[in-house]
């Protein structure tokens, strides 16, 4: 057979033979003072140009296209960059993935979804029930984990796939400004999905009208079951959104605003004004007019707003999206109320020192609304 070479490596040796004096790079950021002075003087030489250790370390690992890291018992598994915790797992059997609770780095307890990283020694903990659930999907980065996750995620009553969709789907929506309910509902996005029903990979039942909530029952088991996450098809409505007002505002034409007003029954406090106005202008939605009116008896603080939105004609499902953002920024501060053309028309005559007048609209306004 001839002669055979056997080399036995402790990690520390591993790691040298696989990338050389670069072996800790991607571990320990003071890692250029442990090798020999020319790499020394290379670092020194970098620095001058601002270049720091720490972005080194980020370059060299993200050179590199897999890595290695050990088991407990000194084993090597190879992953991808990118992959965590939860792959690992995975890695290691399809119930330890499913059960894992935390995970344990060169002995330092970390999350599950931790990035792997050259070198490290993983030891993942697990329960004797299984823990799997949606949200693990937006951490996975090998296929055989996105596999297992979802074949689990099918595995569950219809009742409790909805329900984790729709916590999903309202989260995002959060994050957007959007209220579900209200999104559901609306017209805009009532044509994205139907619209979009390929794009997003839904199975359309043959022979068969769907009708919307038809499309929206499939969209939330797709969501559910991890076929598709519930930031893409967010991603995905803005993208659609952002095409409507492509064909009705142009940069020559400009976009065309439409006004309504609401208004906020709160109490005053610092930053109130600031909280309020940071994610309108984060969504362009300008506020033309704001007064507001203390009632001295009760120490609430009623703001009156009047908000510029998108208001191109032929383009009214941007409008109302637009408007619903514009209630849920306001129901974060307090209570609120649409203002109607007449309260509106009396609410531009007034001067900021008719108080009176103000207060006296605001109770109105009030009094309707609770009728």
């Amino acid at each position: 057979l001839g002669r055979v070479l056997v080399q036995i490596r402790d990690e520390e040796e591993f790691l040298k033979y696989r990338i050389g004096v670069l072996a800790e790079a991607g571990r320990n950021k003071y890692w250029y003072k442990a090798q020999p002075d020319w790499l020394k003087a290379l670092h020194a030489a970098l620095m001058e140009q601002n270049v720091s250790g720490s972005d080194l370390s980020a370059i060299f690992a993200g050179a590199k296209e897999e890595l290695v890291v050990f088991t407990p018992k000194g084993h090597i598994k190879t992953f991808r960059i990118g992959a965590t915790a939860y792959d690992y797992a995975r890695a290691i059997h399809t119930e330890l993935f499913l059960r894992a609770t935390s995970v344990k780095v060169d002995g330092v307890p970390q999350r599950l979804s931790y990035k792997l990283r050259e070198g490290d020694k993983i030891q993942i903990l697990a329960g004797q029930r299984i823990t799997a659930e949606l949200g693990w999907i937006d951490f996975l980065y090998s296929r055989a984990a996105i596999s297992s996750l979802r074949q689990h995620l099918r595995s569950r009553p219809h009742h409790q796939i909805r329900s984790d969709a729709i916590s999903a789907l309202g989260k995002e929506c959060n994050q957007c400004y959007l209220s579900l309910d209200e999104l559901i509902a609306s017209s805009a996005f009532c044509r994205f999905v139907s619209s979009s029903l390929g794009m997003v990979k839904l199975v359309s039942t043959e022979g068969k009208e769907d009708t919307f909530e038809a499309d929206i029952e499939r969209l939330l088991t797709q969501i559910g079951t991890g076929e598709i996450r519930a930031s893409d098809v967010i991603n995905g409505f803005w993208g659609y959104c952002s095409e409507i007002r492509s064909l009705f505002a142009g940069e020559e034409s400009g976009e065309r605003k439409k006004t309504f007003s609401i208004m906020i029954e709160t109490r005053d406090r610092p930053e109130l004004f600031a909280d309020l106005g940071s994610p309108f202008g984060k969504l362009k939605i300008n506020i033309s007019m704001e007064k507001n009116v203390l009632d001295p008896s009760t120490g609430e603080l009623f703001l009156f707003l009047t908000l510029d939105v998108f208001g191109a004609e032929g383009a009214e499902e941007i409008t109302q999206i637009e408007e619903i953002q514009s209630r849920v920024i306001a129901g974060r501060i307090g209570k609120t109320t649409t203002i109607l053309d007449e309260p509106l028309r009396l609410l531009r005559q007034m001067t900021k020192n008719h108080d009176v007048e103000l207060l006296e609209l605001a109770h109105t306004i009030k009094l309707e609304d609770t009728q």
